[in-house]
């Protein structure tokens, strides 16, 4: 059963998704949505950057609202009941998103607002 339905947005920016790599992240999630049978209730997007480019790469976990997706990082809550916005994310760690907050509806708060660079591999350059 699942936690609900979500919008999840990958940051595809110009350092997340050529220097982070996220484009690796926006393939393992829907690896992972599909794995868990969470196809019909969970979309994934791209957004073209949170400017949050220190903390990168980043995604964004909200409910799913009625009517067309926000266009702009601005228009997109990033608290609030059911949202999490996770930074640094390593690929390792979206079993864990999905299974605890797309399938069982809560957040994984350790994987948010964490320090820039703190897990960051080895030999990225810094961001803009």
């Amino acid at each position: 059963m699942s936690g609900g339905p979500y919008q999840v947005y990958v940051c595809r920016g110009p350092y997340c998704g050529k220097q982070c790599g996220s484009a690796t992240l926006e393939d393992e999630l829907l690896r992972l949505v599909k794995a868990h049978g969470l196809s019909a209730e969970v979309t994934v997007h791209t957004q073209a950057c949170f400017g949050r480019c220190s903390r990168g790469p980043n995604l964004l976990v909200r409910p799913r609202r009625i009517g067309p997706a926000p266009l702009v990082a601005e228009s997109l809550p990033l608290v609030g009941r059911g949202v999490g916005f996770y930074n640094v994310v390593q690929p390792v760690e979206l079993e864990r998103i999905v299974r605890e907050h797309l399938v069982e509806g809560t957040p994984c708060r350790d994987l948010m607002n964490r320090e820039p660079y703190v897990l960051r591999p080895a030999g990225l350059p810094d961001p803009p």
